[in-house]
């Protein structure tokens, strides 16, 4: 799957989790779990791909995303 594709679905689990549940904040181990076979560097390149398209902030632990807070526009 390309990044873009992941970034996709993981924008729409956010935006849903957000409308169904009011959850704007997500640990990394959200996508992990949703992605158990995909390797942790190309989730962290989706998700960084989602802020520079200012969607998410993500807060970093060790360097690498640890939280990622959904931006409602």
């Amino acid at each position: 799957m390309q990044i873009t594709t992941f970034a996709n679905e993981m924008f729409i689990h956010m935006s849903l989790s957000y409308f169904q549940k009011n959850n704007a904040s997500f640990f990394i181990d959200t996508f992990t779990t949703l992605y158990p076979k995909t390797p942790e560097k190309i989730l962290f390149r989706a998700l960084h791909q989602l802020e520079a398209d200012t969607l998410v902030s993500i807060f970093h632990k060790e360097d690498k995303p640890y939280i990622i807070t959904l931006r409602p526009q």
